[in-house]
């Protein structure tokens, strides 16, 4: 490589997000049914869509490609990063809302109004808001294995 061809080094704020994703990814924590995640993986943010542990999961995952990318002899720091994060998203909490968001929505009709721009204005009060699975619906039927569920195909796309 020439000089012009080097990866440059992770700066200062690029390694403390580093350190925080390795201490966030190797945290003891229990994602299967009985289990918690640990209050640092955000299950709040971006409401009523994206507010699902496994968002937090996935999107730390992008920061770890690109700095692998600018430091590749630190391969085993991103490989137990990595491993971590995968052995989370094939948990019970990764797909919690699909397990637990069954038919339509018994809320749709008390949606706050900060929502209406979500949904259809002709269906307003009668149509599940994005965010809201309902495993079981036609045609597909209640499907437990959220990987194998032909209703919720965008968790298959977390692991592409």
């Amino acid at each position: 490589m020439t000089g012009l061809d080097m990866p440059l080094p992770l700066d200062d704020r690029s390694l403390g997000w580093l350190r925080y994703l390795h201490r966030k990814a190797t945290t003891p924590d229990d994602w299967s049914r009985d289990g918690q995640p640990h209050p640092h993986w955000d299950d709040r943010t971006g409401h009523p869509m994206l507010s699902w542990h496994r968002f937090d999961l996935v999107d730390s995952s992008y920061a770890v490609a690109l700095m692998s990318d600018r430091t590749p002899a630190w391969r085993e720091v991103y490989t137990q990063i990595l491993d971590e994060l995968v052995t989370r998203h094939t948990s019970w909490w990764a797909a919690s809302d699909w397990l637990t968001q069954f038919g339509p929505d018994p809320d749709r009709a008390d949606y706050p109004e900060s929502w209406r721009a979500l949904i259809p204005p002709d269906f307003w009060g009668d149509y599940d808001v994005p965010g809201w699975t309902a495993n079981g619906i036609d045609p597909y039927g209640v499907q437990m294995d959220p990987v194998a569920a032909d209703g919720m195909l965008f968790f298959k796309g977390f692991f592409a």
